[in-house]
């Protein structure tokens, strides 16, 4: 009975709330949520540690009574179709960022070979298995600066799609720099659009210049209002560093005002790409906490959704993304690989993310590389995630980022900031849902011979 209990609370977890006397207990696997006080916190780590308590198999059995279910989830098993294309590096900006040098190649990728890899996609699972395949435009560079290939593969791939009986979703990921034709022919045909934006004009301006160095402000908000206007299922992706971690509420405001989007996903600096030459820097993990945290607030009151990746509570995974096989990208030089960020040959994680390439003719890939992928890149393998609370949540952060030789060195201040904004979330939702009232501040649990307590 004991070995259950152990067994049982191994991917259990404390979390103290900075209330007096109450702690949150965790459970991702399960998305159970559930309170007590210092005693029943006490006897809780005991346990974890290891340590025989008289009434064991009680302890677990009294601390969730007090629990809460969030919301129902399932680990991400699924047989989707989905694909990412990134049909150019062309861009008409020059962000200090971009991880790719947008703009400093000009590499398309073909009608054929955009066509060929939605017939791969599409076929890649047996058919009784696959509900949905979801085609997503990205970049590199600026997706519709590809504007044929883009426009007759969506098309192509909702006619495959209805005819193999999946339902096709279509989604992009764009800098909203677009022509008249291209903003309608987005709206009236697109599922999902996330413009990347990182606010006011002088921190736009600044952080995202056209390529002559001009202010790109003006056309994207003026893309926004457009999204807003027709009411289209959109939202805003901005990069957070040194220039805008303060301003992060001043943001959400902002947006608000301008375009009142349903979600915000504000994402720290990833130090690559043209970073090295802009010398741009994340500002520290310390205040992106604190003023993520006053957006969030500032969010929640105007009814925006406000996220960043890794802290996903409503979600449990082994994958922090698509990387470990799930996802299939195809470059604008026609490599196929599981993250986008990996891109070309020469990148550190080439010979480990990209697994085929088209020949002019076909793509030839390797299924035993990715199953590899799977294996290997599960977070149950990370030795520094094995006793983290975000385990299943956060599952192991980027990749990518983890073996630049750069970002290795802020790995810890993201793992800070995952735990603690996860941390922070959870709170919000046992107050709002009335877990920690029912804590007593004053009464103490006793654990005894029968294993039972007074109070919560």
């Amino acid at each position: 009975m004991y070995e259950d209990v152990m067994n049982k609370i191994k991917d259990y977890f404390l979390l103290d709330t900075e209330q007096p006397n109450c702690y949150l207990i965790y459970a991702p696997l399960k998305t159970i949520l559930f309170a007590t006080n210092k005693t029943g916190a006490n006897a809780f780590l005991q346990l974890k540690n290891g340590n025989i308590l008289p009434g064991a198999e009680k302890i677990l059995e009294v601390l969730e009574k007090s629990k809460i279910n969030l919301l129902p989830s399932n680990f991400n098993k699924n047989y989707n179709a989905d694909i990412t294309i990134c049909p150019t590096f062309c861009c008409q900006l020059r962000c200090l960022y971009c991880f790719a040098l947008g703009g400093e190649k000009i590499n398309d990728l073909s009608l054929n070979a955009s066509k060929a890899v939605i017939d791969l996609i599409l076929h890649r699972y047996s058919l009784q298995k696959i509900q949905s395949s979801r085609l997503i435009w990205h970049g590199g560079g600026e997706p519709t600066l590809a504007w044929e290939v883009l426009k007759k593969t969506s098309l192509y791939h909702r006619q495959e799609a209805i005819a193999l009986g999946i339902k096709p979703q279509l989604s992009i990921v764009s800098n909203g720099v677009w022509t008249k034709e291209v903003r309608g022919w987005i709206i009236d045909n697109f599922d999902r659009i996330t413009i990347s934006c990182d606010g006011p004009s002088d921190i736009q301006d600044r952080q995202r210049p056209l390529s002559n160095g001009l202010p790109s402000s003006h056309f994207v908000y003026e893309t926004l209002r457009a999204m807003a206007y027709h009411r289209v299922n959109f939202g805003i992706r901005a990069t957070i560093t040194e220039n805008n971690v303060k301003r992060m509420p001043e943001m959400v405001r902002f947006f608000h005002k301008l375009c009142h989007p349903r979600i915000l996903q504000f994402e720290r600096l990833s130090i690559c790409g043209r970073c090295e030459e802009s010398k741009i820097q994340t500002g520290s993990s310390e205040d992106y906490i604190k003023y993520f945290k006053k957006a969030f607030e500032v969010a929640k009151d105007l009814d925006i959704s406000l996220v960043c990746s890794g802290v996903r509570i409503f979600r449990r995974t082994n994958y922090y993304c698509g990387v470990g096989g799930h996802a299939v990208c195809v470059t604008p030089e026609g490599f196929l690989t599981t993250c986008h960020r990996v891109d070309n040959i020469l990148h550190t994680l080439a010979k480990e993310l990209i697994f085929g390439k088209w020949n002019g003719y076909q793509y030839q890939w390797e299924q035993k590389q990715l199953e590899r992928l799977q294996n290997n890149l599960s977070v149950n393998n990370f030795d520094r995630c094995r006793d983290c609370f975000c385990k299943y949540t956060c599952a192991g952060g980027c990749i990518a980022s983890r073996v630049n030789p750069v970002e290795k060195q802020i790995s810890d201040e993201h793992c800070q900031i995952i735990r603690e904004l996860s941390r922070f979330r959870l709170i919000l939702i046992a107050k709002e849902r009335g877990l920690l009232k029912d804590i007593k501040i004053k009464e103490e649990v006793n654990y005894h011979e029968k294993g039972t307590r007074k109070s919560g």
